[in-house]
């Protein structure tokens, strides 16, 4: 395991807060990233934005353990984004990552790497 890739896993972990010790947006699913992440707020909704901006338009408000698609993470304004989509499918739009930690599957393990689900099901 190289640096990076311990880094980046230490960036995942739900009590490491991701904007603030990480120096890298966390990795997308194909990078080794989660598959999903849960949306983690203390009060109200967590809103998606149609740009990684505070002052882009808001397309859509998630509450707290809703499960989103990961589909990537960076850096704008001075924070981490999130490119997401509702879980299977819907409106895709910017979150920030504070609020977020990697979803847990049925058996308690956090998905990580490429999505495969369609590929060994059609095996």
């Amino acid at each position: 395991m190289n640096f990076r890739t311990l880094f980046v896993g230490l960036c995942l972990l739900p009590w490491v807060p991701v904007a603030g010790l990480c120096a890298e947006p966390p990795a997308a699913p194909d990078e080794g990233g989660p598959i999903n992440w849960e949306v983690s707020v203390s009060a109200g909704d967590l809103r998606m934005r149609e740009q990684p901006s505070t002052s882009a338009r808001i397309v859509g408000a998630f509450a707290s353990g809703t499960i989103l698609d990961n589909l990537g993470c960076r850096r704008a304004e001075g924070r981490i984004w999130c490119d997401v989509q509702p879980f299977g499918g819907g409106p895709r739009g910017y979150v920030a990552a504070d609020y977020l930690k990697p979803a847990r599957g049925p058996d308690g393990s956090m998905p990580m790497g490429p999505e495969t689900t369609a590929l060994r099901a059609g095996q």
